[in-house]
């Protein structure tokens, strides 16, 4: 949307009407109404004008722009009003003119509040100076008042008759008094052109005095410097020794700095050097994964054989088991007949009796033993999946292995710092499901920790007495379904979100009653392994009984 803003444009408003229509842009017109004695004021200031001058200047572009927008849509306000409150002017504009401002932003808004200062107004005065100024005419008067209501939206039609007569008489005045005052500005511009001449010829006299004061200035100023060089003179051997001083320190200044860029240039080859052996250490722990990696496998084929192995001795079990079962049931036919003759013969019937009372214990002890085979191959065979679901998980996406161990092992130094991971407490519960525990987790909680993270939360083991894995994952659905690791969980997020680590910790309870802890931003359940349960505080309400979800 183009936008024209002079004040020439109120004369000349039917050109510019045409041309905007040639283009086929609808014309829209706003007149800001100010009033004529603060132009007036305005133009006094600046222009050096007459009051008399600059209003009549003021009414022949306000009737101007007035009469030829008439027939189209314009809004007319006073200008006052816009600064009071643009808003309102602004909503006025749109609806006067049937267009939409596009949408005003908090910064926008502010900008215009910090623009729209009183600053822009450097002449401001009381409408009660225009109505008792001599020198306003009364046509001004009467057009400023029949704008108003113009603005106001009353008496219009009065507004517009009166301004159309003012209209009519300020061109019959002007046709009559438009050639004189045109001779009077001549003459008026020929004075002011002669003035001018003759103040140029003063400035140009007072700069030729100044050049000679200037060159007199100069010639003293030259004479005091040959008296200067030539006191001067006696002590350039001095001022080349001292420089030649300067030059030498000048060099040992540069001879430190290359010792000191010497010596960066070092510590940056040691910085290398040690970039490239932590290279190195990474390296050797990508090794050290991989191997593990290998062992885990290892341990997965293992875990294959002997179950395989205990199937076979299952199926060997049940074959002896039907076979047993068989000679049960010819021993019981053989008892039921033997009972038959107990009237007849009492020493062949307790002899039955042992026999029949042997093979029964020998069943018994052999479905004894069934049973903890069974149990034996239901023990494996869960290992062996947890074991596999892990296995297939880290090889699922191989190029992320290296990133993901540095990410377990990152978590698990910060789990242990925290003191979230009970080195001693989580061992024995390794021990009762593996049997043998691997060296590195013995002498290295963080490798117990990993341990933990990557497989014991699985198994449903606890990385301390107040932390119960299987509870936590049952009690919040939205872990237990990202499958993030419950302990890490808590850590990062569980504790801040007011999430109970197990049944025996209340962590909103915790913090309620111990603000220093709340105060100093601590893990509650930290807090409390290495201070609260020396000091005895206390982990839950008495009265709360809590139990699994």
């Amino acid at each position: 949307m183009p936008l024209l803003k002079d004040l020439r444009i109120c004369r000349f408003f039917p050109f510019w009407n045409a041309v905007l229509k040639e283009m086929e842009l609808d014309t829209k017109v706003v007149i800001p109404l100010r009033s004529p004695y603060d132009v007036s004021s305005s133009l006094h200031k600046r222009e050096g004008w007459s009051r008399s001058r600059a209003m009549l200047l003021w009414l022949r572009h306000m009737l101007d722009a007035e009469r030829d927008s008439r027939d189209m849509d314009r809004c007319i306000f006073r200008w006052s009003d816009f600064q009071r409150d643009w808003r309102k002017i602004s909503a006025q504009i749109s609806g006067d003119l049937h267009i939409s401002w596009p949408k005003m932003t908090d910064a926008s808004a502010n900008y215009i509040d910090e623009f729209l200062s009183d600053d822009l107004v450097h002449n401001k005065t009381d409408d009660a100076l225009l109505y008792g100024h001599l020198s306003v005419h009364q046509w001004v008067v009467e057009t400023y008042e029949a704008l108003n209501d113009l603005a106001d939206g009353n008496n219009i039609t009065s507004a517009m008759a009166k301004l159309d007569d003012i209209y009519m008489k300020l061109d019959a005045a002007s046709s009559l008094l438009g050639p004189v005052m045109a001779d009077i500005e001549t003459r008026m511009d020929e004075e002011r052109n002669r003035c001018h001449q003759l103040i140029a010829e003063v400035n140009h006299t007072q700069l030729n005095n100044a050049d000679l004061v200037l060159k007199v200035d100069n010639k003293a100023k030259e004479l005091e410097e040959l008296r200067i060089a030539y006191v001067s003179s006696g002590h350039e051997r001095d001022r080349i020794a001292f420089e030649l001083d300067a030059r030498i320190a000048t060099s040992a200044e540069f001879e430190q700095n290359l010792i000191e860029q010497r010596a960066a240039f070092d510590d940056l080859e040691r910085r290398v050097n040690d970039l490239q052996s932590s290279c190195n250490a990474m390296s050797a722990q990508v090794n050290e994964k991989a191997s593990e990696l290998d062992r885990l496998q290892s341990a997965h084929m293992a875990l294959l054989d002997e179950r395989e192995q205990l199937t076979l001795d299952r199926d060997a079990q049940d074959l002896r088991i039907r076979a047993l079962s068989i000679i049960n049931t010819e021993f019981q036919t053989a008892f039921d007949q033997g009972s038959v003759d107990i009237s007849l013969d009492g020493v062949g019937v307790s002899q039955d009796d042992s026999m029949v009372q042997g093979h029964i214990f020998e069943l018994q002890s052999v479905l004894e033993k069934s049973r903890d085979f069974s149990q034996r191959y239901d023990e494996m065979g869960f290992k062996y999946v947890i074991l596999k679901d892990s296995i297939r998980h880290e090889m699922a996406e191989p190029g992320l292995l290296t990133v993901k161990n540095l990410m377990t092992s990152m978590r698990s130094r910060t789990i242990v710092s925290n003191k979230l991971f009970d080195h001693e407490y989580y061992l024995p519960q390794l021990r009762s499901f593996w049997g043998d525990v691997d060296e590195a987790f013995l002498k290295s909680p963080v490798a117990a920790c990993k341990n933990y993270l990557r497989f014991g939360f699985k198994l449903g083991l606890n990385p301390n007495p107040l932390f119960d894995t299987h509870w936590y994952l049952k009690k919040y659905d939205d872990l237990r379904l990202s499958g993030m690791n419950p302990l890490w969980h808590f850590l990062a997020y569980g504790a801040s979100e007011g999430r109970d680590p197990g049944p025996d910790f209340c962590t909103s309870y915790y913090l309620e009653n111990n603000p220093d802890v709340a105060l100093s931003k601590m893990n509650p359940l930290t807090h409390y392994l290495c201070y609260g349960m020396k000091e005895g505080r206390v982990t839950k309400p008495a009265e709360m009984v809590r139990s699994s979800p």
